[in-house]
């Protein structure tokens, strides 16, 4: 899984992506759009939000069933691969573990799945923080 998940985010920070014109959007700090493959084909969904400490947040929808947190934070690096015992909290509800993996030496993802389940979760409140 955490191979397809890798695979899946490689093709989003790749080169050959490209926007699907007119989709690209912002909204106070976020911005978003879809993106496609060099062959055209759908790739996901982003939005982001970009934090003057340099951190980022990124979701996407890279399939029917998957939406993924990834996480930048600046002076912090990992290791490719590197799986990590973490916790998605707001300031309601419960916490949801799980793992999140390193894609590289920059960025964390945490899965989650379904996105109706994912949704309902990220709408309990309006802080999240990741534990790990």
């Amino acid at each position: 899984m955490r191979g397809v998940l890798t695979g899946l985010f490689l093709l989003v920070a790749g080169p050959a992506l490209a926007n699907v014109e007119g989709s690209e959007y912002s909204f106070g700090l976020w911005a978003g759009g879809a993106a496609t493959t060099a062959t055209g084909a759908f790739s996901h969904c982003y939005a982001t939000l970009s934090y003057t400490g340099g951190e980022q947040i990124w979701v996407n929808i890279t399939g029917p069933d998957v939406l993924q947190l990834v996480f930048s934070f600046p002076g912090r690096t990992f290791t490719a691969g590197q799986e990590i015992d973490a916790t998605l909290m707001m300031e309601s509800g419960a916490p949801t573990p799980g793992k999140a993996f390193a894609m590289d030496d920059k960025l964390i993802a945490f899965t989650m799945s379904p996105p109706n389940d994912a949704h309902s979760f990220l709408s309990q409140g309006r802080w999240l923080r990741i534990m790990g």
